[in-house]
């Protein structure tokens, strides 16, 4: 399987990574939870820009980024995410593809977050401006109502790897114990077809065990809480970093 590498860190070997997201309302408070994630577990940080209550402005974006590299020597993801997948921003497809495109002119940031099912949107164009620019593409899908069948969730991420990305990813819901148990077997036998890492997670209470066995199953990284929680069943990174280490195969 590929290994990402960003700034020395190995998405796709060893222990999953432990991503964790901003969810902050100003540059300020963006400033101030990047400083206390710093010294932390964390391995890379998401700044999650549909809780950026400013006007989506690409360059402000951009110059924000430049500063937070200043603070952090951790990777740096943007991620927008629509309300139909869990986001607070509401906006249209074109928007979406619009913004993005003008943010990859001049990236000052690692990995880019794209919506595989975003309405309208030609995600391979955001694909191949992002290559262009050496930022690498998570492309995602998020699902709060339910787990679909195992053969579906391949199906998926095989299907995002067709678009080009470095990173496939997909968060489900668990209604059961079995839809747990149908996103690791999706989980373990992708691993083995897509020659790139992935990042599954099971949601809630119920799909918690999903965000510290993906060394076993397959997932090459998971989501850990700062200041806020942005998915049910977040923990802090401290403590998610002891549960990885103590079912670590190395």
């Amino acid at each position: 399987m590929k290994v990402v590498e960003i700034h020395g860190l190995l998405i796709g070997v060893g222990q999953p990574k432990i991503i964790v997201p901003l969810l902050a309302e100003s540059a300020t408070e963006v400033f101030a939870d990047v400083k206390k994630l710093e010294d932390s577990e964390c391995d890379i940080i998401e700044w999650r820009l549909d809780y950026f209550t400013a006007s989506l402005d690409a360059k402000q974006i951009n110059q924000i980024a430049k500063e937070i590299k200043k603070l952090t020597t951790k990777p740096l993801i943007m991620a927008l995410r629509s309300q139909r997948e869990g986001g607070v921003k509401d906006f249209s497809g074109q928007e979406y593809l619009d913004f993005y495109l003008e943010l990859l002119e001049q990236p000052a940031f690692d990995l880019i977050d794209v919506e595989i099912f975003m309405p309208e949107v030609p995600v391979e164009r955001i694909v191949a401006k992002a290559h262009q620019q050496h930022v690498s593409v998570i492309m995602s899908n998020h699902d709060f109502r339910r787990t679909s069948s195992k053969k579906t969730l391949i199906a998926m991420l095989t299907s995002m790897a067709e678009k080009r990305a470095d990173i496939c990813k997909i968060a489900v819901m668990p209604r059961s114990s079995q839809d747990v148990l149908t996103l690791l077997a999706a989980t373990n036998e992708a691993k083995k077809l897509i020659d790139c890492p992935l990042i599954t997670i099971a949601l809630g209470k119920l799909g918690f065990i999903s965000r510290f066995t993906g060394e076993i199953f397959g997932s090459a990284a998971t989501y850990a809480a700062g200041k806020k929680i942005s998915d049910p069943g977040q923990i802090a990174a401290e403590n998610l970093k002891e549960l990885l280490t103590s079912v670590s195969l190395m």
